[in-house]
């Protein structure tokens, strides 16, 4: 009975054991007045199966429904349209009997069995979030620090890109993300992924977590949260929310894509792909070139969480540009690479890839 000490436990306890009682009167007293008006024994069987009806309906929607929205708010939402249900009903009830017919009663009883489906999963898991972990088996291992930080960028109307810090010096054999709170995950090997398939201009969140080859696992990462871009309406290649946060609010002056707004030589399409403001031309992709004991060390400004690609070529104009080294995740506003054989290479570029 110790679970009984916890104050969250006991509420739940308390409000699903009176909820519970509550329902079956009222069940009681519905059947009662079917019999009453109809005094058949047909339709008061119907009760039950109008009750019932709801659960194959809609079972393989409310375990995602538990897991996609805060289990409190189902809860809530549901013991309301219990009550708004029954309050209607009696209303109608004290106002004038005559106007109750059966249908009314079914519908009520339809409405508190479909209520009572959506409920169930989310009680259960809230009464395992309250106290289910707390009872778990004392043998588990205890978990691995968490990943520092997620970033998450928008890349286009539809896609995220979720990245986070690799973890080095460990057997990682997977990373496991968590979208938008669902408690299954995916899983990857890479510390990045792109995320399609969103809704335009909507926030999403993400969490990770790291499983190595003996099976320890780490606790999960704070959320990483974004939106995507919203729709290019004007369909001049940009979306048009970041227009509008950059260009202010009246479309019909905003520059082209094609458009140096700001003098830095990159137009609002490169300053898109960029992530750089297009209306502050000392905010732009700028390489540093640093000498260092062995090699050359090449940095450029950068936004968390996007991916860099460094390449370089011979002769500037023959299109042949080659990757160096993998691509670069910037985990602060800088990020660079150390070329330990730069002597034979005369020209690099940077790509912000992702």
């Amino acid at each position: 009975m110790s679970v009984l000490q916890n104050a969250d436990f006991r509420l739940i306890w308390y409000v699903g054991s009176v909820g519970e009682f509550g329902r079956r009167m009222e069940l009681l007293v519905l059947s009662w007045l079917i019999l009453q008006l109809t005094d058949s024994y047909f339709q008061l069987g119907l009760v039950l199966a109008f009750n019932n009806l709801s659960r194959p309906m809609i079972s393989m929607f409310t375990g995602y429904i538990a897991d996609r929205f805060p289990r409190a708010r189902v809860l809530i939402v549901g013991q309301a349209l219990n009550v708004l249900t029954t309050v209607t009903l009696l209303a109608v009830i004290a106002y004038d009997f005559e106007l109750i017919k059966a249908w009314h009663v079914f519908a009520a009883v339809f409405l508190q069995g479909l209520t009572k489906a959506i409920e169930d999963p989310s009680r259960r898991t809230a009464i395992f979030d309250i106290v289910g972990q707390r009872y778990g088996s004392d043998a588990a291992p205890a978990l691995l620090p968490a990943i520092a930080e997620v970033f998450v960028n928008a890349i286009s109307e539809t896609e995220l890109l979720v990245s986070w810090p690799a973890v080095n010096g460990m057997n990682v054999k997977q990373y496991e993300v968590y979208f938008d709170g669902l408690t299954t995950p995916k899983l990857f090997a890479g510390n990045h992924v792109v995320w399609r398939g969103l809704r335009p201009g909507s926030e999403y969140a993400f969490q990770v977590a790291y499983v190595l080859g003996d099976g320890r696992r780490s606790e999960l990462s704070g959320f990483g949260v974004t939106k995507t871009w919203g729709r290019d309406y004007n369909t001049d290649g940009l979306p048009d929310d970041w227009q509008r946060r950059h260009f202010g609010k009246d479309a019909a002056a905003w520059p082209s894509a094609g458009e140096d707004s700001d003098g830095d030589g990159a137009s609002n399409e490169q300053e898109f792909a960029a992530g750089t403001d297009p209306s502050d031309a000392a905010d732009a992709l700028s390489i540093r070139l640093a000498k260092l004991e062995k090699g050359t060390r090449l940095e450029w400004n950068a936004r968390p969480g996007a991916l860099y690609q460094l390449q370089h070529t011979a002769a500037l104009g023959s299109g042949d540009w080659a990757n160096v080294g993998e691509p670069v995740l910037a985990l602060e506003d800088r990020a660079g690479i150390t070329l330990e054989s730069a002597g034979q290479m005369n020209f690099y570029r940077i790509r912000k890839i992702r």
